[in-house]
């Protein structure tokens, strides 16, 4: 009976822990939204692909896609010269710019290295680095 006891108190404690650490975690997320967002001017998709140090256009918007859909900020109000560090402080726990690797290794049919950016690496920058690692579409 005693154990049954602890048992149900420490899964109780556990859910309660979850639920504290949940709602911080959305508060986080909406204040580094909030800020992120201030005085931000919307940047066309051809500002965008002109920032992305040669990446192709199709590579460069669907890398400026995936953390814009990660975060809920609209794509067309980041930019290339976004650090990934702000960028990261939009995401929930667990995404991570491995995710973003990922989705451009799919729409590039091939391996990308991740690299080691730092953070002051700009999304353009990063961007840039990944497709340079796209071998040519063969013709």
């Amino acid at each position: 009976m005693w154990t049954a006891l602890a048992i149900t108190a420490v899964v109780a404690l556990a859910a309660m822990l979850f639920y504290v650490a949940h709602k911080a975690e959305n508060r986080r997320l909406a204040r580094a939204t909030t800020a992120f967002l201030a005085d931000r001017q919307p940047v066309s998709d051809a500002e965008f692909v002109a920032g992305c140090h040669g990446a192709a256009a199709d590579f460069a918007l669907a890398a400026r896609l995936h953390p814009a859909e990660q975060s809920g900020v609209p794509a067309e109000l980041t930019g290339p010269t976004d650090t990934l560090a702000a960028l990261a402080d939009l995401w929930s726990v667990g995404e991570s710019l491995l995710d973003l690797v990922f989705v451009l290794e799919r729409h590039s049919g091939g391996k990308l290295s991740r690299g080691d950016p730092t953070v002051k690496t700009t999304e353009g920058e990063y961007i840039g680095f990944l497709a340079s690692q796209v071998p040519p579409a063969v013709s």
